[in-house]
């Protein structure tokens, strides 16, 4: 590996530059798949976007929980779950029911299905990220007290 020319400044500024820069891109990534979904674009056409994203979220996902980071503001608890999971079922939900609103003319003409629509998957989306977020943040408490319980050790091993 070649030797690195930056110094501990220019490194710090590289890598907020390089954080703006992904964070950036998933939420472009984002913002694309629900804009193609909106204007009826066929799956096929922006798949490729889709796994790209998916990609990145795991990605980010699996390199945080290996190095026992949560997330800069927030504590994985409870209510932090419950809360995370109603703002994402709610944002969603809406999502999709505009989705099918435009598409189909059923929606349109019954307001009552249109609603129906956005509860079942409102519901069924704050299980699932409820559940995700669940899951998740037992596997980051595990592996927080592992990266702790060897540091403890190699502090008494000197």
């Amino acid at each position: 590996m070649p030797k690195n020319l930056l110094d501990e400044m220019q490194e710090q500024r590289l890598l907020k530059i390089e954080h703006n820069g992904v964070w950036f891109c998933f939420w472009a990534l984002a913002v694309a798949i629900i804009v193609q979904q909106l204007l009826g674009v066929p799956f096929v056409q922006f798949a490729g976007e889709m796994i790209i994203f998916a990609i990145l979220a795991v990605y980010l996902l699996v390199s945080c929980l290996k190095a026992g980071i949560w997330d800069r503001h927030l504590r994985p608890t409870l209510k932090t779950n419950l809360i995370i999971s109603t703002i994402t079922a709610i944002v969603f939900s809406s999502v999709v029911t505009v989705i099918k609103y435009i598409r189909y003319e059923a929606c349109r003409e019954n307001l009552f299905l249109t609603l129906g629509i956005f509860v079942i998957i409102a519901v069924q989306l704050f299980i699932l990220c409820f559940i995700a977020l669940w899951l998740t943040s037992r596997i980051y408490k595990r592996r927080r007290n592992c990266l702790e319980d060897n540091c403890e050790i190699e502090k008494n091993d000197r």
